[in-house]
């Protein structure tokens, strides 16, 4: 099943300022204090079109004065204290998780409903398993979530609702945890484990969205997403490394060389833009990589450049040669996932070996086979925590017999430490 690409257009602090007639420096400060959506490749500030119209959407003031929703939600509130539910007061009155005060209002309503007759209710409009797949969605597009999270969660949704259209369930109400378990057992006969269980935690967290929003009473799914599979990466043998350069058609080559010169994740790789290559950069040749993660309150995407080696340079060139539009991949995030199975089957490796093993195999060659110390590998790599680097340096038992055989004869230059002073070592210790 495939998708279309969906053109999202950026537009820049001028145009948004002359949009919202006010001066660009003041659209930079709300930027800087997340008061209006917007994204940071490097120095440059984009404002996303979509995103931008929802904000604009949300800031409209409606007929219904803020005074009169005040006295509205303090009604409901009373009204639903008098039935003896006061977390259920606060919970309707919190408008920061629906899209509308009308909603906020029907919302509470419902709870007074349940409240007085014990039964749930749903909400209106929520019959239709499209209603609550396109909210979910919208809710999505306009959290702080990675785009490519955001393509992921689109693309695992949609193909949810065409497995329903196929057996012919469209209420929501129809939907069960059979059919649920019977959407596993159609995931499960193509895909792998932890493929199975990605698509089902999304699919999770979207009925539970719709439980939040009283469109549905229950998440069907509860108990039916399987436990996260053990994942084994490894590095690539030289034999593997070498088929993969050797045996892949030439348009593939490139990606797969650079994922194991660079260490670059999937998602960095797929989604750099051209301009962030600098071949002629000093003391060398380097790539600006935007990493992974939220672009939340709390901070911007970790950034990082990475040094290109000759080889690296190679392959970057003929990538920029190859690819659309101000882009360095030539494919996308999904397109390389499809083109990197087919190579895989191809050239008959082992399904474990995944384009994340390229980083794995990066790794730990920079460690084992250069003097590169494994801080500095941190760096390049992007991680936070050392020990996740240690992780991703697989070990060499050749070179560790080469090391030790190194011992022998060997005069470290320096005095040995004596019985007395090891254990007053050991004793301030």
């Amino acid at each position: 099943m495939s998708h279309p690409a969906v053109a999202v257009k950026m537009l820049t602090a001028t145009e948004v300022a002359a949009l919202l007639r006010m001066k660009p420096q003041t659209i930079y400060a709300m930027a800087r204090h997340g008061r209006i959506p917007t994204i940071k490749i490097g120095a440059r500030r984009l404002f996303p079109e979509y995103a931008l119209l929802r904000w604009i959407d949300e800031q409209t003031i409606r007929p219904d004065s803020e005074r009169d929703n005040g006295q509205r939600a303090n009604g409901l509130r009373g009204e639903l204290q008098e039935v003896g539910s006061r977390d259920a007061a606060h919970q309707a009155t919190r408008c920061v998780v629906l899209e509308t005060r009308a909603e906020a209002e029907e919302y509470a309503r419902q709870l007074v409903v349940e409240q007085r007759t014990g039964r749930p209710t749903l909400a209106p409009g929520a019959a239709a398993v499209r209603n609550l797949s396109s909210r979910f969605l919208s809710s999505v597009q306009s959290s702080d979530r990675a785009d490519t999270t955001k393509v992921n969660y689109e693309y695992r949704v949609g193909g949810f609702i065409d497995f329903l259209d196929t057996i012919g369930v469209s209420d929501i109400r129809d939907l069960s945890p059979d059919v649920v378990d019977l959407f596993r057992m159609h995931l499960t006969d193509k895909y792998a484990q932890h493929t199975v269980h990605s698509t089902l935690a999304v699919i999770s967290a979207m009925l539970n969205y719709g439980v939040r929003m009283r469109m549905i009473p229950f998440n069907p799914a509860q108990g039916i997403v399987p436990p996260q599979p053990e994942t084994t990466r490894r590095a690539l043998t030289s034999k593997e490394r070498k088929r993969v350069l050797d045996d892949t058609p030439q348009e593939h080559r490139a990606v797969w060389g650079l994922f194991l010169w660079t260490g670059m994740r999937l998602g960095e790789l797929a989604n750099c833009p051209a301009e962030n290559v600098h071949l002629d950069g000093a003391p060398s040749p380097l790539v600006h990589v935007i990493g992974k993660g939220h672009r939340g309150h709390r901070g911007q995407r970790k950034v990082r450049d990475i040094p290109l080696t000759p080889t690296a340079v190679e392959f970057v060139t003929d990538m920029l040669h190859r690819a659309p539009g101000g882009r360095l991949s030539p494919f996308t995030y999904r397109a390389l996932q499809g083109r990197w199975s087919a190579d895989r089957d191809r050239l008959e490796l082992p399904k474990e070996i995944t384009i994340h093993c390229f980083r794995h195999d990066f790794a730990t060659r920079l460690v084992n086979e250069t003097d590169t110390k494994l801080t500095e590998c941190q760096r390049v790599l992007g991680h936070s925590n050392i020990r996740q680097t240690a992780a991703y340096v697989h070990e060499d038992f050749g070179r560790l017999v080469r090391g030790m055989g190194q011992l022998d004869g060997a005069d470290s230059g320096t005095e040995p430490v004596q019985t007395e002073d090891l254990k007053s070592v050991t004793r301030h210790e």
